[in-house]
């Protein structure tokens, strides 16, 4: 489907009219009021914790507004993610996920560790402390917006943003206003949505049931935002209160070749005794000041509870986690051309695992003997983390605005193994055939120290357009359970932060009626933790990262508009510390399609709003060594939005038009050959909100 490429950018860049160059006159005009904003320049916070227009940013950064997260209306956080370019996330089952931004799809313990998840700026979970599914523990079904950075993390933020940033913010209403939203779909698919704005509250409420489409998939969670704002004298404070829940029945993989094809096997599930649980809050305050100081204090609670029914034995994984912290900021302006914006970030966690079997391992007599029942790990780590960075803003000349900034960061863990370390089951016997598979590490501290350097420019040819490059150095601390949760005759897993490095740039082009842009990208990645062959934890592992960015949106009319974006990539093995026996220098990184693109045709009338939405993914490989590939598919959706009068709005929308069959993830094992995630078939939402 190479042709989808081409007509997705091919269209719009041969509108008549794209190359039309503004006469001397309109020149001279624009330049002369570059620091003008127009009432419909989109302003983004991501980036430096502070409004600051996206023609200033010297990075790749995109916006998912209100109105196009309400036109969608998702089930599941990839279907608004997967709209954009350079992002990929794969949807497992329920409300699980598998992420990538500017990177392959990133599996094991410390793959969540790449991105970093943000709501109102605060993380999600601790450094070194991800979970891979941590996105169900953000209000999104009420975001009033989601901006996602594409690349390593700036200097205002550290640990565990290093392929990406995404941040949700929740809506702000109108004084005394409410708004109630029911939605219906196929497979006894509910969500009810209540919001309130009264004084200085506002609330949001979001329950869903949906009774998946494969046998025992389906899943019930509850989501309650509260968030409380007050000006006083001299600053203002901004409280949230989020709350989460999650029960979910877990569907496995389809084993065997092309199986995700087969309309009959795509809805059984060979794990019906699968389950993921979830629960917990966030409680954060954010204290601005007139004089550019900004405070704001957290504390977290999560906890969580799953089958491993992937893994031999099935153990049941129970964690949780408790953090408290401040992060910290001070913006001055030196002169009219030169700002400083520095700070501090303190955070203290604490977390606890327990993982155990209830009953033998079913299997060969290898996996009897090395997978015992009973307790496989169990212990508490705690971390301290300390970080100050300071970024630079500098007017150089209307045209030009140079950015720069470094941070550096401290994290400490202390692990306190809470049963019998070593090699053995729980009650100290060893077992056959070399030894248990689950090695538990003596007590231990360990501690990591980055220093994060960054530097862009952004120049401006005319308010319209301007061209943006920068140099990023992103990092990351090794997770918890790389350091701790070892197999295999490991006792010790000596890792470094994993680091991530490059250039990227572009150019942006935005009007009313046309709007252009282009981003390229060149990252270098070194010490990422890989479990090698001999399957320990090791540090060492490095790849390459390079990309070209497109994305167009023209009016046609008054009504009518078309948007495309493509995503050409190269994400490749750069040594080989132990993945495979063979060699993979060069290779692709297994679960990274090399070609991306949307293609959308909107209406927007007076009442009557709607889209068709075209997603094209190609074929990637599903093995390390690249013997094993799923062909890719392309996919069609359309969705409406329909203003009957003052208060009630109906909403509808078709996921996969056409009933294509694909996989919504694809990889290949070793034991298993072939699985699948299958695509969900063509499903329906109906919605009617009433506002008042």
């Amino acid at each position: 489907m190479r042709g989808f490429l081409t007509i997705s950018l091919g269209i719009l860049l041969s509108i008549p009219g794209y190359a039309n160059e503004p006469n001397d006159k309109q020149a001279n005009k624009q330049n002369n009021k570059l620091n003008d904003r127009s009432n419909t320049e989109t302003i983004v916070v991501t980036l430096a914790r502070d409004e600051q227009p996206i023609a200033d940013v010297s990075r790749a950064v995109s916006v998912l507004s209100d109105d196009t997260l309400a036109l969608t209306n998702h089930r599941h956080i990839q279907q608004v993610f997967n709209q954009l370019p350079g992002v990929q996330f794969h949807r497992n089952s329920g409300q699980e996920y598998l992420a990538a931004i500017r990177s392959p799809v990133l599996t094991g313990a410390g793959a969540c560790g790449e991105f970093l998840i943000l709501e109102n700026g605060i993380p999600l979970r601790p450094s070194g402390m991800c979970n891979v599914n941590e996105l169900f523990e953000a209000h999104h079904q009420l975001a009033q917006s989601i901006e996602i950075l594409r690349g390593p993390a700036t200097s205002v933020y550290g640990s565990n943003g290093l392929h990406g940033v995404v941040n949700i913010t929740t809506p702000q209403l109108v004084e005394g206003s409410g708004k109630t939203a029911l939605t219906l779909g196929s497979n006894e698919y509910l969500k009810l949505q209540q919001l309130n704005q009264f004084g200085n509250w506002s609330t949001g409420l979001t329950l869903v049931n949906d009774g998946g489409f494969r046998d025992d998939s389906g899943y019930k969670q509850h989501m309650f935002t509260a968030q409380h704002h007050q000006s006083k004298q001299h600053y203002d404070v901004t409280t949230w209160l989020t709350l989460f829940n999650l029960d979910q029945e877990t569907a496995g993989y389809l084993v065997g070749s092309d199986s995700y094809k087969d309309t009959n096997l795509i809805k059984t599930n060979a794990n019906p005794e699968a389950y993921r649980k979830g629960s917990g809050f966030r409680l954060y305050q954010t204290y601005q000041w007139q004089n550019g100081l900004t405070l704001s204090p957290y504390l977290r609670h999560s906890k969580m509870e799953f089958m491993q029914h992937f893994l031999p034995g099935q153990a049941i994984e129970e964690n949780d986690q408790t953090s408290v912290g401040v992060q910290s900021s001070y913006k001055i302006t030196l002169n009219k051309d030169v700002s400083l914006n520095y700070g501090a970030d303190t955070g203290f966690a604490s977390i606890n695992l327990l993982e155990y079997q209830n009953a033998a391992t079913i299997g060969s007599a290898f996996l009897q003997a090395t997978i015992p029942p009973g307790k496989h790990y169990d212990y508490q780590v705690n971390n301290i983390n300390f970080a100050a960075f300071i970024t630079a803003q500098w007017q150089v000349s209307t045209n030009t605005l140079v950015n720069a900034g470094v941070r550096a960061e401290y994290n400490h863990f202390d692990y306190d193994n809470l049963m019998l370390s070593g090699r053995t089951d729980d009650a100290g016997n060893e077992c056959g055939f070399g030894g248990c598979r689950f090695s538990r590490p003596t007590d231990r501290s360990d501690e990591f120290v980055n220093l994060s350097p960054q530097i862009g420019i952004t120049y401006s040819l005319s308010k319209s357009s301007q061209f943006y490059a920068s140099y990023s150095h992103g990092f990351r601390a090794p997770q918890a359970t790389e350091l701790y949760r070892l197999q295999r005759e490991q006792t010790v897993a000596d890792l470094n932060p994993v680091e991530l490095k490059g250039f990227d740039g572009g150019w942006r082009f935005n009007t009313p009626d046309l709007a252009l842009g282009l981003s390229v990208y060149n990252y270098q990645k070194s010490d990422a933790i890989i479990r090698n062959t001999d399957y320990f934890n090791i540090s060492g592992a490095k790849s390459e990262h390079n990309g070209l960015e497109l994305t167009a949106r023209y009016s046609l009319s008054e009504r009518y508009s078309i948007e495309a974006n493509s995503t050409f990539s190269s994400h490749t093995y750069s040594n080989n510390p132990g993945i495979s026996d063979n060699n993979i220098v060069g290779l692709d990184i297994d679960t990274s399609p090399n070609e991306m693109a949307n293609l959308f045709l909107k209406y927007q009338g007076d009442k009557l709003q709607w889209q068709l939405h075209g997603q094209y993914v190609s074929d990637y490989y599903t093995d390390v060594e690249n013997q094993h590939a799923y062909p890719g598919h392309t996919l069609f959706h359309a969705s409406a939005r329909y203003q009957l009068n003052n208060q009630i709005e109906l909403r509808t929308s078709l996921h996969n038009l056409l009933d294509e069959r694909f996989a919504e993830r694809a990889d290949f094992s070793g034991f298993a050959g072939d699985r699948y995630f299958p695509g969900r078939p063509r499903s329906i939402n109906f919605s009617v909100a009433y506002n008042y």
